[in-house]
């Protein structure tokens, strides 16, 4: 807000080059904002689906490779040497060694063929397995060859989990990659069964050098600088072993692992989850990048395509730096053009602002010479003909104001005698009401004096006429006995209540006529502790209706402390008394702050106030419809006098049955007020 101020206040030869260029570079911003984003997101686009198809492509490479060893390994096990080999094999003849005589009997007939056919198709080494597990020929000779897949020390490879899957399912089966302990090396294995006439008479299997696979997985074709494929396996303990190399780290094959459940590791982890998705994401070297991942279930291998984000946002950031060069130009351009054009247009209006300027200090003769037919000549224009009006117009108002200064002189001293008037009105009717009030008291107190003396006559009277009382006739006595003992006292005590009601009467009136004549003594006074006073005082009352009561935000004022007590006091206590015997009571205070002053608001749930009695609420001596209640009907306008000589107001919101909110205002300043 301070900087729009300052912006605001600025001469216009500044602030208008100062609003076109916020206004340029605004614009220049959002087309920033615009082409840039949307530009990012385009080149990010077009990278996730070069990346998709990336990922597709190895996926479907993996598989044509795949599918094509297990073609030439079906090629293989349908060749009539294999199934001789297989048919002449005799457990009799099966031994651990090169020297068996199955082995020399296998080699013998295939031992040529089978190197040859190994070369040319790149595989590491090649099985005869017999129905039984037995393996009993293999090229590369190591330990595996004499053992049993089924009861042999070998039997938890995957060559003899592939080996138990094709002997049940009669199918050809490809193992996961793993580590393979007579090669002491990775290796994947494929197996298929042989028939003759259909029977199975052996297995043919082939372990697969992953070399050629890594050469399909590792193909860096599309992926630009960064891009590079990792191909994974799941191990156990929660971690992925990398079964082919990395652009930065040739040796990861079967060497490196990526713990799972990190974020570096989530998309491998989704990728050997079997799911197939892309995202951006953080790669195993903590570096922002854009990845695509897939499964291929055949060996269960994870694979997941990734490029570095910085470089597919390098052509955002030569877009980005593309738009501020014109942005920058686009703002110098219009800074200097919004400088002429300000110029232009505040030269002249600076002239006319001179010129004003002296015509306000009273040189009513100076006239604009601007000779435009633009907006800023109207504006010459029209100061001429103003200039002309008001010279005409000051000759008149100094006329006039000579004229209202003596109907001013006037007027104040009919104030004045007004004034005196009213005051001397005032001071005779509180003289009036302290007169009325002490004179008639005195007849009051001799009333009181002589219905005493009355009672006691009395008292004399039935002691004197008690011993005649046996003379007199029955209906005479009892006239008499009635007369004495129930007519002439109850008229007493109608003579006895009457006074008493007007000498309370009398004293109201005598307290409302005093308080015009204390001033007030100004201190700090704490609403809530004060209410807290009076409400402690009216506990019993509180307790016997069962009345709950709320205080709201009641601040510390500045006021006189007795006031605020009595004008609360009679506020509270109203409301307790005129509450609705039916339902339980419910009285809120609360007040609400302004500029000018505070308002102090009572709301009850009790009677209400009937629409035809809301005009006598402020009338002494008024109590409503409900004369049951307690009390001499001064309370609200000794509130409504004190209030008054405050500078405030009071007033009041009510319905029949629903309840009653008297508010009253009490202004800021009001120290040295008289009340």
């Amino acid at each position: 807000m301070k900087i729009i101020e300052r912006i605001h206040n600025l001469p216009l030869q500044l602030k208008l080059p100062l609003l076109i260029s916020i206004a340029v570079v605004l614009s220049g911003l959002s087309i920033y904002f615009v082409i840039t984003v949307q530009y990012k997101q385009a080149v990010i686009a077009e990278a996730v689906n070069h990346l998709v198809t990336i990922r597709e492509n190895r996926i479907r490479d993996i598989r044509l490779h795949l599918q094509q060893q297990m073609y030439n390994l079906d090629t293989l096990a349908a060749q009539p040497v294999i199934k001789r080999a297989l048919i002449e094999y005799k457990p009799a003849d099966f031994g651990s060694s090169i020297t068996s005589l199955s082995y020399l009997k296998a080699d013998k007939l295939l031992g040529s063929y089978l190197s040859y056919y190994r070369q040319r198709s790149r595989y590491y080494d090649m099985f005869l397995i017999s129905p039984g597990g037995d393996i009993f020929y293999t090229l590369a000779k190591e330990s595996d060859l004499g053992t049993n897949l089924v009861r042999g020390r070998y039997r938890d490879t995957q060559l003899a989990k592939v080996f138990h899957h094709a002997s049940f399912m009669l199918q050809p089966q490809i193992s996961a990659i793993a580590y393979y302990a007579p090669s002491t090396k990775a290796a994947r294995f494929m197996i298929t069964p042989v028939f003759d006439h259909g029977k199975v008479i052996g297995f043919v299997a082939i372990q697969i050098n992953i070399l050629a696979l890594n050469e399909v997985i590792t193909s860096l074709i599309g992926l630009k600088r960064t891009g590079e494929v990792v191909a994974g396996i799941l191990q156990s303990k929660g971690s992925a072993l990398l079964v082919a190399p990395l652009r930065h780290n040739p040796l990861a094959a079967m060497n490196q692992t990526i713990k799972l459940g990190s974020e570096r590791a989530r998309p491998l982890q989704r990728a050997l989850q079997g799911r197939v998705g892309n995202a951006s994401a953080i790669d195993y070297h903590g570096i922002k990048v854009e990845a695509a991942w897939g499964y291929v279930p055949e060996i269960n291998l994870g694979v997941v395509v990734k490029i570095d984000r910085d470089e597919l946002l390098q052509p955002v950031a030569a877009m980005q730096r593309a738009v501020i060069i014109i942005v920058v130009l686009i703002l110098a351009f219009t800074i200097l053009a919004a400088a002429a054009l300000s110029r232009r247009i505040t030269i002249p209006i600076i002239a006319l602002k001179t010129i004003t300027t002296r015509y306000a200090k009273g040189q009513f003769d100076l006239r604009s010479t601007l000779d435009r037919h633009d907006e800023i000549g109207q504006l010459a224009a029209a100061f001429n003909m103003m200039a002309d009006h008001i010279k005409k117009y000051h000759n008149q108002i100094n006329r006039k104001n000579k004229e209202l200064k003596t109907y001013g002189d006037q007027l104040e001293q009919r104030v004045q005698e007004r004034t005196a008037t009213l005051t001397a009105a005032n001071e005779e009717i509180k003289s009036f009401a302290y007169i009325v009030s002490h004179d008639l008291r005195s007849p009051l107190v001799n009333m009181r004096g002589f219905t005493g003396e009355l009672d006691y006559a009395l008292k004399e009277i039935t002691k004197k006429i008690e011993p005649l009382q046996s003379g007199l006739k029955e209906h005479d006595r009892q006239e008499m006995q009635r007369l004495i003992e129930e007519d002439i006292p109850e008229s007493m005590q109608f003579i006895t209540s009457s006074v008493e009601k007007m000498d309370h009467m009398l004293s109201a009136i005598l307290t409302l006529s005093r308080l015009g004549g204390r001033k007030l003594k100004i201190e700090p006074v704490d609403l809530h502790a004060l209410c807290d006073n009076i409400l402690a005082s009216l506990s019993y009352q509180i307790e016997q209706s069962q009345t709950k009561i709320t205080l709201g935000d009641l601040p510390v004022i500045e006021n006189d402390r007795m006031v605020m007590d009595q004008i609360m006091g009679n506020l509270i206590g109203n409301a307790i008394k005129y509450l609705h015997p039916d339902h339980p009571g419910r009285i809120k205070i609360y007040s609400v702050s302004s500029d000018t002053g505070i308002t102090i608001s009572v709301r009850d749930n009790g009677h209400g106030i009937l629409p035809q009695e809301e005009e006598k609420v402020f009338q002494i001596f008024r109590r409503g419809v409900h004369q049951d209640v307690e009390g001499e009907g001064m309370g609200l306008p000794y509130v409504q006098t004190l209030v008054r000589a405050q500078g405030g107001s009071i007033g009041f919101e009510a319905a029949p049955d629903y309840g009653t909110i008297f508010s009253i205002f009490l202004p800021l300043q009001h120290q040295g007020v008289g009340i």
